[in-house]
């Protein structure tokens, strides 16, 4: 019988107190033999191990627990334990093992790396959530098995938060250390760091990246395979597909840049055991909206927020089709930015079900749906799922009725074909290899999936044997009915093959031809869709590599698509997508409908793109497309997008046109995110409005430029502390001991470091202003940031230096945290030159008596003065520094104006809940020059004297956040009226 929510609130109460070894022991017996359902047979308790003379407190499948009646001071002793114990197990059974340490109210996970022990995770019971401790046991002890694979248990088993994702991630990083020695594995990272960074700029952290991506494969295709097949399977076979192959499922799975791993030793017990781990799932119940949630919960939310991805829900992509597509039966449909397929699902769906009514015959209907449905991605593990989400839309029940073998018609691209050596005809199709002259493919097999997939699985196969291009020559006279001419090219493109294969650089090209030549073929007059559909991404600008953004600002400029100046910072991808689509892969008539930011019927940024016509200055166009109808999506649609999008239907066209004068916007709340499109037509309504109002940035205050942002100051783990009390003596004044502040919006994976601690000498412990520490018109509380501001030298001082002018305290901090920056983060930068990024730390100092700061981001602005000349500002505030108190006060009384907020209100880029960033788009506003002679300044001066006093005045509790202190203190100046007052002259001041 399951563990009672009341009996599991008492347990964890009991644990909290550390009622003591034994106790700790019988609770966690009753945990997971009760409550997570465990034979208890699969415990075994004191388990003595001779060879270290110790006895394991208990053992519960591959997991290690070592029991402590109070970690605080005992942890030592566990881990030392820990150690023994997990190199024991781990010599003498080959398997890897997890320990924990517990006193009931603290978990901590570790496992060996290097004859040490790596601490993995922390966890604490709490009873705002009592069952989340039965959740992280079953995942420790992963003994329990059959479990449902919904999008909440996945991800709590193989998340980015997970135990499971930890410890693979480790033991990736010592297998790629490895790996670096051997060719073929340092080609397949070249060519996916190739293939990523020509598309989407530079890569955060492209090493941690790619070790999470070999990771959500091997999940992936685990996942995929197990749907077919039951019992294990051998790592080469899993990683390459061969359950999908040997079904006449051709791309479905394939050997791609992950299956690197099998070139190392080691590599293939690592697939083996998450393939384990994944097998605990009841995987044939798996349906595509669960593998949707599972991969945008594995994604790393950094990447997707970085590479501009937003997933579309179900109910818009339904909505979008029926509208795109009125035929399914004679509409060919491209997605080239299908991430994990959900357009594609709709797409097969309703073009099966028509094919159904219709009478077509079952073959005919799945030969057909692979030819007119199809996909490109960018995201290798995007892909993989997409193709299992095509399998899945098909059915079980079709797949097994199928007569032939059927190729998955998702490709791993780029859609923009920024790096491709196009051939300028339908007959050849060229793909470059570094260092080589390119591979040559007829377009007769490049055009036809099928053909393709088998003349590859041909050529590799071959090389593999070290068979005679004779031998591949007989097989093309037999298995083809293939011209002359292409089968000299396919002879030619063998023997460069084999060549690769005996270089130990063959087998990733198979995968790379079938991927490459896909997009090529449909750019071209045969393979063009008649409707693209999509979600393109909406990377930033800012985001982009240099070299990336000089080839976007030039590709936008041929198209007419660039607004430069002030405008430059806020472009995205979006807009340049949707007219390389047109061009490239629309005919004379085909239809577009992307879903696309809300922004770009607005923005001045997209001014280029709302003419339709997309041609350089001197007319040179490279394509026309006519809006025909426009959706709109606002803040008040939720939970949809992180911010407002809308969905722009057009036509490829020979004449621009005018923009419809009305679009459809919808609005309302969704009951969840992954609402069925019945319930988005029953919680949404829609209503025909005028277009939207364009924002026009006349950029007309002499502020400006007189505002700077505050220094980046992370990881916070590692710069921002607090003051550590150190018993009844007190500390020591000159050099007080502190600890790294831990907070809930601290990010992977600083987080999950152990705090530092240690003295500090107090002048360089200074007081840091963050985005949550103002309010309007006054300071809320600062934080304390370790800043190693050596004002004698006037520069920052890194360990060595530090050490070098005699401050060994500094410096032993500063060693610490750069050791942990250099472990953890990604490219050159040092942390100093993070801190100090665009001199935003330096050009601080020296510090001004009289500034101005006020909130990078949010709904309502908070701005105050800061006159405490030791305080440093974050870069989640604006400063500026000016000469007198009456200016400051003038500034802050200004930004905080509702008069201000409303007017830019429109002018911030929009997040869900509405209105987002306020950056500088307020001096977008004609805000004067302060004059000490104008009376309405003057007044504003002394109004913003009272609205501080007043808001010194507001009572703060403890532990409220610094959103509903900033409320309190709006309340507090509506009710003295001093507000109002305040927008009446900001008003007249402003116009």
């Amino acid at each position: 019988m399951p563990i009672s929510s009341s009996r599991l609130s008492t347990i964890v109460d009991f644990l909290r107190t550390r009622p003591g070894h034994e106790n700790v022991r019988g609770v966690i017996r009753e945990l997971c033999v009760v409550g997570l359902d465990l034979p208890d047979q699969a415990a075994n308790f004191e388990v003595p191990v001779p060879e270290v003379r110790g006895r394991i407190d208990a053992v519960f499948g591959s997991t290690i627990f070592e029991f402590k009646r109070d970690l605080r001071r005992e942890q030592r002793d566990a881990e030392d334990g820990l150690l023994r114990y997990l190199a024991d197990r781990e010599r003498s059974t080959g398997r890897r093992y997890l320990g924990i340490a517990t006193d009931g109210a603290n978990f901590v996970a570790y496992q060996t790396s290097q004859g040490r022990l790596e601490r993995l995770d922390e966890f604490s019971p709490s009873q705002s959530d009592p069952r989340a401790l039965l959740r992280w046991l079953d995942t420790a002890t992963t003994a329990r098995e059959e479990l449902f694979p919904d999008a909440v248990t996945v991800r709590s088993e193989f998340g980015r938060d997970s135990l499971v994702f930890r410890r693979a991630l480790e033991d990736l990083r010592l297998l790629w250390r490895d790996a670096r020695a051997v060719p073929e594995a340092l080609l397949k990272y070249d060519l996916w760091s190739r293939h990523l960074e020509f598309v989407y700029g530079t890569l955060i952290e492209p090493d941690e990246l790619f070790l999470q991506h070999t990771y959500l494969t091997i999940v992936a295709k685990t996942m995929a395979i197990r749907v077919l097949v039951k019992g294990r399977i051998q790592p080469g076979e899993l990683l390459a597909g061969a359950p999908f192959t040997q079904s006449g499922l051709n791309g479905a799975i394939e050997a791609d840049f992950f299956d690197w791993i099998l070139l190392v030793p080691g590599g293939d017990a690592l697939v083996d055991r998450i393939a384990l781990q994944v097998g605990r799932f009841r995987l044939s119940e798996i349906e595509a909206d669960v593998l949707k949630a599972i991969y945008e919960s594995l994604i790393d939310p950094r990447q997707r927020h970085y590479l501009g991805e937003y997933y579309t829900p179900d109910w818009l992509a339904e909505w979008v089709y029926s509208r795109a597509v009125p035929d399914p039966l004679d509409t060919k449909v491209l997605d080239p930015s299908c991430g994990s397929g959900t357009f594609l699902f709709t797409a097969v769906r309703h073009f099966l079900d028509a094919a159904e009514k219709g009478g077509v015959p079952l073959q005919e209907a799945l030969s057909r749906c692979v030819d007119q449905v199809s996909g490109l991605d960018v995201h290798p593990v995007a892909v993989l799922f997409a193709r299992v989400t095509y399998l899945l839309a098909i059915g079980a029940d079709r797949l097994r009725r199928k007569e032939g073998p059927l190729s998955i018609p998702v490709y791993l691209g780029d859609a923009l074909q920024w790096d491709v050596r196009e051939l300028l005809s339908e007959e050849e199709v060229e793909i470059a290899v570094p260092g080589e002259p390119p591979l040559r493919f007829p377009g007769s097999v490049a055009g036809d999936p099928a053909l393709l997939d088998n003349v590859l699985r041909t050529m590799r196969e071959f090389a593999d044997q070290a068979a005679s291009i004779r031998s591949f020559q007989s097989w093309l006279n037999a298995k083809t009915t293939l011209p002359d001419t292409d089968k000299d090219i396919l002879i030619e493109s063998f023997e460069h093959m084999s060549a690769l294969h005996a270089a130990g650089r063959n087998h990733i090209w198979t995968f790379v031809v079938r991927n490459l030549t896909r997009p090529l073929w449909l750019s071209l007059r045969k393979g063009r869709p008649d409707v693209l559909l999509g979600n393109p991404p909406w990377l930033r600008y800012n985001a982009m590599s240099p070299d990336l953004q000089l080839r976007f600002r030039e590709a936008s400029k041929a198209r007419g698509l660039w607004e430069g100046g002030k405008l430059a910072p806020h472009h995205d991808l979006s807009a340049y997508f949707f007219a390389r689509s047109v061009e490239r892969y629309l005919g004379r008539t085909g239809h577009i409908a992307f879903v696309m930011p809300f922004a770009t019927l607005t923005r001045g940024q997209y001014a280029g793109f709302r003419t339709g016509r997309f041609s350089d200055r001197r007319g040179n166009t490279a394509a026309i497309v006519r809006f025909e109808e426009i959706w709109t999506f606002d803040s008040d649609v939720r939970p949809l997008f992180e911010v407002p999008s809308c969905v722009i239907f057009g036509r490829k066209s020979a004449t621009s046109g005018k923009l419809p004068a009305t679009v459809t916007a919808y609005k309302g709340a969704l009951p969840r995110r992954d609402a069925t499109p019945s319930e988005a037509l029953a919680n949404l309504v829609k209503a025909e409005q005028p277009w939207p109002t364009t924002v026009k940035f006349n950029n007309t205050s002499i502020y400006r430029d007189r505002f700077k942002q505050g220094a980046t100051l992370v990881p916070r783990r590692l710069t921002i502390v607090q003051s550590v009390a150190v018993g009844k003596f007190g500390e020591d004044p000159s050099a007080p001991v502190v600890e790294s502040r831990v907070g809930s919006q601290d990010k992977a994976p600083w987080k999950f470091l152990s705090p530092y601690r240690g003295q500090v000498e107090r002048q360089f412990l200074r007081p840091v202003l963050l985005g949550e520490s103002i309010g309007q018109f006054r300071v809320l509380e600062p934080t304390l940031g370790v800043v190693p501001w050596y004002a004698r030298q006037k520069v920052l001082l890194d360990a060595d230096a530090a050490l070098d002018q005699g401050y060994p305290h500094l410096a032993t901090w500063m060693r610490k945290v750069e050791q942990a920056w250099t472990k953890h983060s990604s490219g050159s930068m040092t942390l100093i030159e993070r801190w100090d990024y665009h001199k935003e730390l330096t050009r601080q100092f020296p510090v001004s008596p009289h500034r101005v700061v006020y909130s990078k981001a949010g709904i309502f602005p908070a701005a105050c003065l800061v006159t405490d000349p030791e305080i440093l500002i974050d870069h989640k505030l604006y400063w500026g520094s000016f000469e007198t108190i009456d200016e400051c006060r003038f500034l802050v009384a200004t930004l905080n104006s509702e008069a201000v907020r409303s007017r830019v209100e429109g002018m911030q880029s929009q997040g869900q809940w509405g209105a987002r960033d306020f950056d500088k788009v307020m001096f977008n506003l004609p805000i004067p020059r302060f004059d000490q002679s104008d009376r309405q300044h003057q007044d504003l001066v002394s109004l913003g004297e009272r609205a501080e006093s007043i808001a010194g005045y507001v009572e703060i509790p403890d532990n409220v956040g610094f959103q509903r202190a900033r409320k309190l203190i709006r309340d507090a100046l509506l009710l003295s009226n001093v507000s109002s007052r305040i927008d009446q002259i900001v008003t007249q001041i402003i116009g």
